[in-house]
């Protein structure tokens, strides 16, 4: 009786280990594709995604027509429509509030914020251009990060 009693913990214990470890990976740190965003010297959104955890969002252009900075701004949203309105979080390497930081293409970076902080259960990440408007650009990111790359400043 007593060896039933063991057994049955034991696979309880399995159990609420396997469930806890489900969950504590989820993040939404898949990267999803950008093409041909054009720039302007004004804000340019991407749709919102869900964002799971306090982790940095992940950006990387991977083809631009110019070789050049863009500015990138980390934006909570309540709502995954491409109309949601954009509250920027956005934070430099420091952590300080910046209204954006500068990227260069080829690069992946790290964008910090506050977004997940200040409960925004969404993350869209703002492009903007100090140089060449127009410039079409294309890349990857994700709203949450795994991996080692520089912060964006």
């Amino acid at each position: 009786k007593n060896s039933k009693r063991l057994v049955a913990l034991m696979l309880l214990v399995v159990t609420i280990f396997s469930v806890v470890s489900v969950s504590a990976s989820a993040s939404n740190w898949q990267d999803s594709n950008f093409y041909d965003f054009t720039l302007h010297s004004y804000q340019r959104y991407l749709n919102p995604r869900a964002k799971e955890d306090t982790s940095p969002c992940y950006v990387k252009i991977t083809e631009a027509a110019y070789n050049q900075t863009t500015f990138i701004s980390a934006n909570g949203c309540y709502s995954s429509s491409s109309s949601a309105t954009r509250y920027n979080c956005t934070r430099n390497g420091n952590g300080y509030s910046v209204a954006h930081v500068s990227i260069l293409p080829h690069q992946g970076y790290l964008v910090r914020s506050m977004i997940y902080e200040y409960k925004y259960p969404y993350a869209s990440l703002g492009f903007s251009t100090p140089i060449v408007a127009g410039n079409e650009v294309s890349g990857v990111w994700s709203p949450d990060s795994v991996g080692s790359y520089p912060y964006a400043y």
